[in-house]
């Protein structure tokens, strides 16, 4: 909205200010009076008062414009001077020169009388005036004559003020000439400096289009470096205990292998062993001949069972005790009856193979255990050798019989201390293989072959 030089004077002064927008420069070399200069910087738009008219103006108008109506949208009541500083110049001009042409006017007024002196007013008053109005108005003449020199005093008078303001607005008028004469240099500085402010405001414009657009983004990438950060942290913990899960797994595998290791040594050795055994076992080796030959009937005599060993199962860690329990019993040939017992021992005399001990099911009986619980509960004590090995249960009664009355205690010193307890009635054997049997008789050592003690 536009507002004219005319149109600002017909408002009170305390419901308007005037905004000087051109520069600091162009203000100091002149501005309308009581105008505030502004250069339009927004950043401090709170120091304008809203509850008065902001006139706005510029040397053209066309920079104050632009500003005014930025303003409005800042809730400003803003209103650009219509021609700008330029226009209220040739305004103020115009009054200067209707003023001179009034003073000029009056001057040409109190001259005009100057044509006549005052003595040739007194001549006329005498030879013109006089012989008219006669000796009556002659006193009325006089009168009029001081009259006019009151007014002729008062002529001078005015002619001197008017001397001094035609004085005083020719200074003026001299003054603005030379203003003019600067106005039209700072118009030229002022049309540059508006070029040059357009270019700022532009750029200041576009620099904080930028600076938002930067403030965001550096906005947007705090928060993907903070989500990066707290991702990196949960990386590297997970990491860590990646690490420690590995350091872990790496100690278990090293556990395993040497497990493994073991437990491949113990394979190949029980598989060593086994293989040996089995081959005692087809073959008989290491039993007596009679034993052997005994054996190699029974696929014709379906009444020989086998040797005691071959019935019983038992965990490798009682193997020694109860070996060394059984005895020559481990040789002992198991037969259904004593039929079959018979005819084998007929067989032996006849080829003179020599002699065997058989076992017929048909004569064992179960037999109670005399051995007092009490026993049972001492220390280093393992348990009766029957109840440590595994049998079918048509064979229980024969190992009761052969077992029953052995203990198997775990070493030889709680095996002597539970022999003196019970007065040396009972038959013990140690894991390791020692036998002590009833009376204190103690059989040890090692083993020939086996390398057992």
């Amino acid at each position: 909205m536009e507002i004219t030089v005319q149109q600002v004077e017909l408002l009170s002064d305390d419901d308007y200010i005037y905004l000087d927008v051109r520069g600091e420069i162009a203000y100091q070399h002149g501005h309308i009076p009581k105008a505030y200069e502004w250069a339009g910087d927004f950043s401090r738009i709170e120091e304008l008062p809203k509850d008065k008219r902001l006139i706005v103006y510029c040397n053209y108008g066309e920079k104050s414009a632009l500003i005014a109506e930025q303003l409005r949208q800042e809730g400003y009541e803003a209103f650009n001077l219509s021609g700008g500083y330029r226009e209220w110049l040739l305004h103020v001009t115009s009054q200067k020169e209707q003023m001179q042409d009034v003073s000029k006017d009056g001057w040409h007024l109190f001259s005009s009388t100057e044509e006549l002196t005052p003595d040739e007013v007194k001549r006329y008053d005498r030879q013109i005036i006089l012989p008219q109005v006669g000796s009556d108005g002659q006193k009325k003449l006089e009168e009029l004559e001081e009259s006019i020199l009151t007014r002729r005093k008062e002529q001078e008078s005015c002619e001197k003020k008017i001397s001094g303001e035609n004085d005083r607005l020719f200074s003026i008028m001299n003054t603005s000439s030379d203003t003019k004469e600067k106005l039209s240099r700072y118009a030229a500085m002022e049309e540059q400096l508006e070029i040059r402010n357009a270019e700022y405001n532009s750029r200041y414009i576009s620099f904080n289009s930028e600076l938002k657009e930067y403030n965001e983004t550096a906005e947007e990438l705090l928060k993907q470096q903070d989500a990066a950060k707290e991702a990196f942290e949960k990386q590297e913990n997970l990491y860590q205990e990646l690490e420690k899960r590995e350091e872990h797994l790496q100690e278990k595998e090293q556990k395993y292998q040497d497990e493994m290791g073991n437990l491949n040594q113990e394979y190949l050795r029980t598989k060593s062993r086994y293989e040996t055994l089995m081959n005692i076992t087809e073959r008989y080796d290491g039993y007596n001949q009679s034993i052997r030959r005994i054996m190699e009937q029974k696929n014709v005599n379906p009444g020989i069972i086998g040797v005691v060993a071959d019935i019983l199962a038992l965990p490798e860690k009682y193997e020694t005790a109860i070996e060394i329990a059984l005895g020559g019993a481990l040789q002992n040939i198991v037969t259904e009856d004593n039929e079959t017992a018979k005819k084998m021992i007929n067989f032996l005399k006849k080829n003179r193979f020599g002699r065997a001990t058989f076992l017929p099911l048909t004569n064992i009986r179960r037999r109670n255990s005399t051995i007092s619980p009490s026993v049972l509960q001492d220390e280093g004590v393992i348990g009766i050798a029957s109840t440590l090995v595994k049998v079918e249960e048509r064979f229980q009664a024969l190992v009761d019989s052969l077992l029953g009355r052995t203990v198997v205690v775990d070493t030889v010193d709680h095996a002597l201390s539970l022999s003196r307890k019970n007065n040396f009635s009972l038959r013990l054997v140690t894991l390791d293989g020692e036998l002590l049997n009833p009376g204190g008789a103690i059989t040890g050592g090692a083993f020939r072959h086996s390398g057992k003690a």
